[in-house]
């Protein structure tokens, strides 16, 4: 089996998945508390499927972009299961996470401060590719960058692990989390 963990957003996303095909995911909103909740979020999926970390094949981590503790605490933890229990880690893009579950033209969005928005459009059919990269954009701005694509936003959290692309980590120790800055607006 293995393990996606992702905590970018406001939720909190995990779930056990093996060749392709999801056997159970937990989706819990925290309010600023990954790092309270999030490992034993993974404890309770682990416990209901009588595995401990070092049974997974691999790990799958949202890199980012996204909340600075958020995707700090998720790639913690992650790098941590890799690292003890000699396990090929993997990452993707948080934000095209939440689009696999579509088809088409998506456009994601998680809602910011100062009328700005995170957001990337990715054309998803067998796999998600990136139109427009994860970045920050005024929200007028992203209106337009949206165009005809459906726009989402984290909420109805669901996945489709076949379509999600990942990439090997590598050096896992050197490997770190994508922050989002407010301050790279476009």
């Amino acid at each position: 089996m293995k393990l996606l963990i992702d905590s970018s957003s406001q939720f909190r996303f995990v779930s056990l998945f093996t060749n392709n095909t999801l056997i159970e995911s937990i989706v819990e909103q925290g309010d600023n508390d990954h790092s309270k909740y999030l490992l034993p979020q993974i404890d309770r999926l682990l416990r209901n499927h009588q595995i401990t970390p070092c049974d997974l094949e691999a790990i799958y981590v949202g890199q980012g972009p996204g909340s600075y503790t958020g995707v700090r605490i998720a790639v913690t933890i992650a790098k941590t299961f890799a690292t003890e229990c000699s396990i090929p880690l993997f990452s993707f893009d948080s934000l095209a996470l939440y689009a696999t579950a579509f088809q088409g033209m998506i456009a994601v969005s998680i809602p910011m401060k100062k009328h700005t928005v995170l957001g990337a459009v990715y054309d998803v059919q067998d796999t998600v590719d990136v139109v427009h990269p994860p970045h920050y954009y005024p929200l007028e701005e992203w209106n337009q960058k949206c165009g005809m694509a459906r726009a989402i936003e984290p909420f109805d959290v669901r996945v489709d692990v076949a379509k999600l692309p990942v990439h090997f980590v590598e050096d896992v120790i050197a490997f770190g989390p994508n922050y989002a800055r407010e301050w790279e607006t476009s």
